[in-house]
């Protein structure tokens, strides 16, 4: 297996060095932002390299983990982008804590955290962060760069599209559909589905905004 760069150092990068650290299923060799959103030179013991100068760590030498900014899911598509251009492989993590019936039919640069569940027959495509402790009904189809935050639970046969953020705690009806650039806000029960670029926070879910401009934006 190959070293590790991971492209992102905020918070959802520490989260992640937390885990591997943990349970010793990653090899990090060094973190990677743009330079313009350079503000440290090493993070967790790891250099920060600026994206632009990563010629000592070329793609045939080391892989590439895409995890990038908190709650701004249109810049981490734009990070996904970049990384594939440069020609780095991105994998997949999941971890051995994790509970999955049959491992899903997935793409690239998804993680998948201790204590995550997922039912049979799922698919998924690429950059999804599937925190602890979140419940993924049976024939699950999700799409690109979305966060599953804590304690959600995802019942069975939901599509969610691309780029949206299920906040802390939420509960989702089977059968459901989710557009793109939703947020469902904490503790939010959806029991409807929801047009792309909704906000819906509430029991029972409503929704309360819609953000097609800038989409997803914590």
């Amino acid at each position: 297996m190959k070293k590790l760069i991971i492209y992102g150092a905020g918070v959802q990068t520490r989260q992640f060095l937390t885990e591997i650290e943990h349970y010793g299923t990653a090899d990090p060799a060094a973190l990677t932002v743009d330079r313009d959103y350079l503000k440290e030179d090493r993070v967790f013991g790891l250099p920060v390299i600026p994206f632009e100068d990563l010629a000592q760590y070329p793609p045939e030498d080391y892989d590439m983990l895409v995890i990038g900014a908190y709650g701004r899911q249109r810049l981490v598509e734009n990070m996904y982008r970049k990384a594939k251009e440069k020609g780095y492989r991105l994998i997949n993590y999941i971890s051995p804590q994790a509970l999955i019936d049959v491992e899903p039919v997935m793409g690239d640069n998804n993680i998948i955290y201790a204590g995550a569940f997922l039912g049979f027959d799922g698919q998924m495509g690429s950059g999804n962060i599937i925190r602890q402790q979140v419940y993924l009904g049976h024939e699950f189809r999700i799409g690109n760069l979305n966060v599953f935050s804590p304690g959600c639970n995802i019942g069975g046969m939901v599509h969610v599209g691309d780029r949206c953020w299920i906040g802390l705690g939420a509960n989702v009806r089977d059968k459901i559909s989710i557009g793109d650039d939703c947020t469902i806000g904490m503790g939010a029960a959806v029991v409807k589905s929801v047009e792309s670029y909704a906000v819906a926070t509430g029991v029972p879910a409503r929704v309360v905004a819609y953000q097609q401009e800038k989409g997803v934006w914590l």
